[in-house]
């Protein structure tokens, strides 16, 4: 296994297998969005069935740097695949990253694959519970904003261990999805991605199924970004813009009230003053 790193911060890890098919794989460039700590690096490492990158169960995702891995997953010799996380993103847009540091990890990665060589689907990760707008804007930002429809969607959901059966709560919940976060994705595939004796039914499942889906939906011809350097910085200064257009929150006189120190002196407006109207 090659690791190779640029200047950016970014690195690009090369999967070597041996195989004896003498066929040249066929080639796909697939993105991996979701927001931090969803498990995008799992499934990547799931998909290779190896321990590719570095992961974290912390409430807060480990991953800062633009990542990629080129090469074919274990046992599917006719296939190769080119994943970039996108995490530059997403890491920009809840504040743990400068836009500007977010440009610099996605610049290189997303430029050649965007511009160049193309995009032939993306997975999008949620990981399985509650969803958020925020949620769907990612996916939004993503499928609509950068890739203008035109790249196909899979829904990967992770956390999926207690699942019974596997894909028991997309079933539940697929038509709020779809239709309430407005998620127009091709397919859905319920991950484990737990390579643990007790989950490891469900995790060779979901890889197969997760890996068949990728040959099926992903485009025959990647789709290419014009301009795509302009789009990403209109990109970043309009969420710059919306946040910064956002109000303060204003400040709660009865949640003051309530949080302050014992034995404090207490405001000299009444506290039932905050509940009529002057």
């Amino acid at each position: 296994m090659a690791q190779l790193r640029n200047k950016h911060g970014s690195y690009s890890i090369v999967v070597k297998t041996e195989s004896k098919y003498n066929n040249v794989p066929r080639k796909y460039n697939v993105v991996v969005a979701g927001e931090s700590g969803v498990g995008k690096t799992s499934v990547i490492n799931a998909i290779f069935d190896n321990m590719q990158l570095a992961t974290s169960s912390g409430a807060v995702g480990c991953t800062d740097e633009c990542h990629s891995v080129r090469g074919s997953p274990k046992d599917y010799p006719s296939i190769s695949l080119r994943m970039v996380d996108t995490v530059g993103l997403y890491e920009s847009l809840e504040g743990t990253v400068s836009s500007q540091k977010a440009m610099e990890m996605l610049d290189k990665k997303l430029e050649s694959l965007y511009a160049n060589d193309g995009i032939h689907l993306i997975l999008f990760c949620i990981r399985k519970g509650r969803q958020s707008q925020q949620t769907s804007q990612h996916y939004q930002n993503i499928v609509h904003d950068l890739c203008e429809d035109q790249v196909p969607c899979i829904l990967v959901i992770t956390r999926c261990e207690d699942d019974y059966p596997l894909g028991e709560w997309w079933e539940e919940n697929k038509v709020m999805l779809v239709e309430k976060l407005q998620f127009n994705v091709k397919d859905a595939v319920a991950m484990t991605t737990l390579k643990k004796e007790e989950y490891l039914k469900d995790y060779n499942e979901s890889r197969e199924k997760l890996i068949a889906a990728i040959q099926k939906y992903a485009l025959k011809d990647p789709w290419r970004a014009k301009e795509f350097k302009q789009k990403l910085n209109s990109f970043f200064r309009n969420r710059i813009t919306h946040r910064s257009n956002v109000p303060p929150r204003r400040s709660d006189p009865l949640m003051e009230h309530l949080q302050r120190p014992m034995g404090a002196p207490a405001a000299a407006k009444s506290i039932w003053s905050w509940f009529t109207r002057e």
